[in-house]
């Protein structure tokens, strides 16, 4: 994911240089350019980040719900009650 992440900023880089090659103000067009650049990476990161957590959470919610229905489904410990798997979710969306 974190290469498909660094692609898409480069394919967004290439676009502003093109768009900053035809500008008129290019000093303001390289330092939108950079924002953009900056924006692009801190925002992929993010993702990543709660792509992954999310994950977890996703992970153990559909382990609880088999043990529904097989007793002898093995639980993340850390998330063996519906509270935690819960507080997994809220808490991936407040550090995002």
């Amino acid at each position: 994911m974190e290469k498909r992440s660094a692609a898409k900023c480069e394919k967004k880089a290439k676009f502003q240089a093109a768009v900053c090659g035809k500008s008129e103000d290019a000093e303001s067009c390289t330092l939108w350019a950079e924002t953009m650049m900056q924006s692009c990476v801190s925002k992929n990161k993010c993702k990543l980040y709660l792509t992954t957590n999310q994950g977890v959470c996703s992970g153990a919610y559909k382990a609880m719900l088999t043990s529904f229905r097989k007793e002898d489904s093995p639980l993340m410990e850390k998330y063996a009650t519906s509270d935690s798997i819960g507080n997994c979710f809220k808490n991936t969306i407040d550090e995002a």
